[in-house]
This record gives structure tokens, C-alpha cells and sequence, in this order.
């Protein structure tokens, strides 16, 4: 059985999939408690990594950062594809809503 999991990021969603049985990744395995000692293993795993590679992602982004650093990206991006600028500004809302929350 092949499988592929990984971590969701700032939503902290997990995912699972058997990947012979489901290569659209549609049936989530990872709320089924046969596969809680295989996800206990992979979020050790995560956090070896994160350790050993210094992954900056451990951190929460400043807020500041929001408003400075993503001002010109931003800028940028608008002069291409205002659309695509919108909903880089609605992402930049939730990443600061969940900032706010902790996530």
C-alpha cells in the first residue's frame, strides 16, 4: 500500500492518503485511528526535520511583516494581474487573522 501524508500548515490539517486506492487523494485517512501510530511517527519525523534544517516556519511571521514585507510583492503582482493581487491581500488577511489566533 503506498501512502503519502502531510502536515497543513497554519490550518494544522493532517492528511493521509493510500495513494493505490486513492490517487485523487478524495478519503483522508488520517482522522482513522489505524493510522495514529504512523501520523505519531510522521510528526516526529516533521519535527526532526524542522530542527535539523532550521526551517524558519517554526516562527510566527511578525506582523509587521505582513504590512512591509508583502507591500511590494504585492505592488508587483497588481501590475501583472490585479485579480491575482486581490486574493493574495484576502491571504494576507487570514495569515494575519490566524497570527492574531495563534494558528
Amino acid at each position: 500500500m503506498e501512502h503519502f501524508s502531510r502536515a497543513g500548515g497554519c490550518s494544522g490539517l493532517e492528511e493521509r492518503y493510500d495513494l493505490s486506492q486513492d490517487p485523487w487523494e478524495l478519503h483522508n485517512l488520517a482522522g482513522d485511528p489505524a493510522q495514529q501510530e504512523r501520523l505519531s511517527d510522521f510528526r516526529a519525523l516533521l519535527g526532526r526535520w524542522i530542527m535539523d534544517s532550521n526551517d524558519q516556519g517554526r516562527y510566527p511571521e511578525p506582523m509587521r511583516m505582513f504590512d512591509s514585507d508583502m507591500k511590494v510583492y504585492v505592488e508587483r503582482v497588481a501590475r501583472k494581474n490585479p485579480g491575482q493581487a486581490t486574493r493574495i491581500k484576502e491571504n494576507i488577511s487570514l495569515m494575519k487573522k490566524w497570527r492574531i489566533e495563534g494558528k
